[in-house]
């Protein structure tokens, strides 16, 4: 099924504006987003206690994942920086944190965190950070696309960038 995602994502993957990718092909095709979640789970050997995901594709990919998987879901929350108070942040931008509530991991967790596009890293090393200060094992980056492999990241995707193209 791999092989078909793959196919679906070069047939109809669409720019927008300045090179921004849609990926509407993943949600509008019932077999493909079925088959997401297994595809994307089969990217990384190690066995995770709990999926997790980035504002907003992770909210949308990671629950696929972490329910093929039989596991629960984390949410990962993008907020301004000066409004988040109560959780432990990771700095994505000059004006943007990426939070987590520091209940939400223990020391025996071991976190895949899904996403649809690693472009930067700079999200998956925030994530990483929480995870990672939290006590939890980071187990890597299971992605739709990515630009880069990121390794020291553990970024892994069905696609890569320039196969979109």
């Amino acid at each position: 099924m791999t092989e078909a995602i793959r196919r679906v994502l070069k047939e109809r993957a669409v720019f927008v504006g300045d090179g921004f990718l849609h990926l509407r092909a993943l949600w509008r095709d019932p077999e493909i987003l079925s088959a997401l979640g297994p595809a994307l789970a089969a990217l990384h050997e190690g066995r995770p206690t709990v999926v997790a995901g980035n504002q907003s594709s992770g909210y949308l990919l990671g629950p696929l994942v972490a329910a093929h998987l039989g596991l629960g879901f984390l949410a990962l929350r993008k907020a301004p920086a000066e409004v988040v108070s109560a959780l432990n942040t990771a700095r994505i931008s000059e004006y943007e944190v990426l939070a987590l509530d520091p209940e939400a991991l223990t020391p025996t967790d071991r976190v895949l965190l899904v996403d649809d596009l690693v472009e930067t890293g700079t999200q998956a090393r925030a994530a990483r950070t929480l995870v990672e200060g939290a006590g939890a094992t980071w187990l890597g980056v299971a992605a739709v696309t990515a630009y880069e492999e990121y390794p020291e990241l553990g970024v892994r995707a069905l696609i890569r960038w320039e196969e979109l193209r």
